[in-house]
């Protein structure tokens, strides 16, 4: 007997009635994966269950039931054509392994009955259309690995019925439209991986409410918008990378994710300060190329003991001046400088680099009184050097700065009063 599967194109797919998996997957894997058998060696005796060969991809009950299939290629040998849809007929699989091969074509949508599945794992291969919304369905998935394809359209919403999900790789695809609010919903999600892809729109808040969330990978898309305050409430956070987006306001306090050790926000048009609370935790702050950050770095060496790289490279962000911090700085294994220190100026001063300095002879002597040469407009020195209301001594210098004539007027009649003075003083020793 049989019974059939719809599959998406619209054919039926027959079902072995009762299930005999092992001489089913026999003629999947040599009829349609591995015709030619240089991947795998099936043993027709009848004391193994297992594979035999260079891989053991299957796992039996001690039925003719198969609970596992893992057939991990490498670059000389793998797996090539479509995912044949009789895998579907598998229902009493707990894992399903076929990555890093060769195979092409889309994901059936029948593996979508295979409802004990707790691993699904196709990463690393070139597999094309879209994720199946049928893959919602696996309520017992913990790992839903499709990183490394061809796959493309938006990510299904019916992801966020896996409740049991702790593992979600999409990475390095061709997906587009927006991360889907439902994906907050995982409750159990450890890790999203969506880097690598054409995703728009804002990161959702929702994603805030993942509790267990431990790495949270967006980077490379062109996602807008601002970092959700909601996702400083994730209190198990380990990394977040967020750098080669659109995004724009403020970096949220993360004070509360004392698991924090990594916060990639580089190459977006952030601005604001710096939050005051980054955790001691953190081993990795990049944030450079958003030229907007500005403030002081909130950064102490004797609580961020852990810190090895840090990068403000074009930002506004300036260093503390401190010989402390400067040590601090000089320990870290990577460290992109903006350039700034906290209470410089950037700004070109308007008076002369080397100010004038009055000559002193060796010997006193009193010079010949003569009139002083008129000088131009007065330039007003900057705050820092203005000595004019200071009573007594002091070198105030007159003239138009940058015009050459009038500061070498007063170089040359400085030298002139100084040659009389030393004539003056020559004669008078003769006499």
């Amino acid at each position: 007997l049989f019974f059939t599967l719809g599959s998406n194109a619209g054919a039926q797919v027959t079902c072995p009635d009762p299930p005999n998996d092992k001489n089913l997957l026999v003629d999947i894997i040599k009829g349609t994966l591995d015709p030619m058998g240089s991947i795998l060696d099936w043993s027709e005796s009848e004391d193994t269950e297992d594979w035999e060969g260079h891989f053991l991809p299957a796992n039996f009950s001690g039925t003719t039931r198969v609970t596992r299939v893992d057939v991990t290629g490498f670059s000389s040998r793998s797996l090539e054509g479509s995912i044949p849809p009789e895998l579907g007929c598998l229902d009493a699989l707990v894992g399903l392994s076929l990555q890093t091969n060769g195979l092409s074509g889309p994901i059936p949508t029948e593996l979508g009955n295979l409802s004990n599945l707790k691993q699904l794992a196709l990463n690393r291969n070139s597999l094309s259309g879209s994720i199946p919304t049928e893959l919602g369905n696996l309520s017992n998935l913990k790992q839903l690995l499709l990183d490394d394809n061809s796959l493309s359209g938006s990510i299904p919403t019916e992801l966020g019925n896996l409740s049991n999900l702790q593992y979600l790789y999409l990475q390095t695809n061709s997906l587009s439209g927006s991360i889907p609010t439902e994906l907050g919903n995982l409750s159990n999600l450890h890790h999203l991986l969506l880097l690598n892809n054409q995703l728009t729109g804002s990161i959702p808040g929702e994603l805030g409410n993942l509790s267990n969330l431990r790495g949270l990978t967006l980077n490379d898309n062109s996602l807008s918008g601002s970092i959700p305050t909601e996702l400083a409430n994730l209190s198990n956070l380990e990394q977040l990378l967020l750098d080669n987006n659109r995004l724009t306001g403020e970096i949220p306090d993360f004070s509360e994710s004392p698991r924090l050790r990594r916060i990639y926000v580089n190459d977006n048009n952030l601005s604001g300060n710096l939050p005051s609370g980054l955790p001691q935790s953190l081993t990795a702050l990049v944030v450079s190329d958003n030229p907007m950050l500005t403030g002081s770095l909130p950064l102490d060496p004797m609580v961020h003991t852990s810190m090895s790289s840090l990068d403000i490279e074009n930002t506004g962000i300036c260093v503390p001046d401190t010989t402390e911090f400067e040590e601090w700085l000089g320990s870290l294994f990577r460290f992109g400088d903006s350039g700034i220190t906290c209470g410089e100026t950037t700004l070109e001063p308007l008076t002369p680099i080397v100010p004038l300095t009055p000559i002193v002879p060796t010997t006193p002597v009193q010079p010949p009184q003569q009139p002083v040469a008129p000088s131009g407009p007065e330039t007003p020195l900057p705050p820092s050097q203005d000595t004019s209301s200071g009573g007594g001594g002091g070198c105030a210098i007159s003239g138009e700065i940058g015009t050459g004539n009038n500061a070498s007027r007063g170089i040359l009649f400085n030298m002139l009063v100084v040659m009389s003075a030393l004539i003056a003083a020559s004669r008078r020793k003769k006499e």
